[in-house]
């Protein structure tokens, strides 16, 4: 089939030869004016193929910003403060935050003590031991399975110039969990860093009575049940409020001209 095609197009290539040698004027038989029309029609055709070969490619920054406006008004709309945050800081507590910074600070005075509490928005673990459900039939909304996440922070206990320290997560049950306990002066200057401290064992590995004691301590200082609620609604939502305001500053940056 394809040799047969093949011949048939020679044939015709070469009765077209045959027929323009036999009259050759009518090669030439268009009005000049006819001819320059159709190369001026052909030469614009080809133009306009240039043109929407190099055309430029709308701008994506328009495109950008309406999916950061999009983003950024679902979150406005789904936003809703804690309970737990907006019924404000438990146990004596007051709160330092600064927009744009992770870092959220609650101090607290005790019998000369100052009372120190660190957490880093956003920032959370994995608790192993305490698994979310595949399913839960009475919650609203999906629930992926697997390790649930915990909060950590720290506890800072200042009396005189020695400094007790505690690091602890909210587990995912809402249970608190202490897992170091360490001693160091409250200023450290620039030769203790190079020296390399007794830290004391992980808070697991003390005796059970003494670490019920320690808990009692951090108790008696407002580090409960009531604070650790508090705090896991706290990193929520200020890492909600944080990413709202980054979106914001995000939509600015690419609609400001250079």
């Amino acid at each position: 089939m394809a040799s047969r095609q093949a011949r048939g197009v020679l044939n015709f290539v070469a009765s077209s030869l045959v027929r323009s040698s036999a009259a050759p004027r009518a090669l030439i038989a268009l009005p000049y004016s006819a001819a320059v029309r159709a190369a001026c029609v052909s030469s614009a055709t080809r133009a306009g193929g240039v043109r929407a070969l190099h055309a430029s490619p709308p701008s994506r920054s328009s495109a950008l910003i309406g999916a950061l406006q999009s983003e950024l008004t679902y979150e406005k709309e789904e936003y809703v403060q804690p309970e737990e945050v907006a019924g404000g800081l438990p146990n004596g507590f007051t709160l330092t935050e600064s927009q744009g910074d992770c870092l959220v600070t609650l101090t607290k005075e005790h019998q000369g003590e100052t009372v120190t509490i660190e957490l880093i928005a956003g920032s959370e673990t994995e608790d192993e031991e305490f698994e979310i459900p595949d399913h839960d039939h009475e919650a609203e909304e999906e629930v992926e399975e697997g390790p649930a996440p915990a909060t950590p922070f720290s506890v800072s206990i200042v009396k005189g110039d020695t400094e007790m320290r505690f690091e602890v997560r909210v587990r995912g049950d809402g249970s608190m969990e202490v897992d170091e306990v360490t001693l160091s002066p409250a200023d450290e200057d620039e030769e203790a860093f190079n020296e390399v401290p007794y830290q004391g064992p992980r808070f697991e590995e003390l005796d059970e009575g003494l670490q019920a004691e320690l808990l009692h301590y951090l108790d008696e200082r407002g580090v409960n049940a009531d604070l650790a609620v508090y705090i896991t609604a706290l990193n929520f939502d200020k890492e909600q409020r944080e990413y709202t305001q980054w979106l914001e500053r995000m939509q600015a940056f690419v609609a400001q001209k250079a």
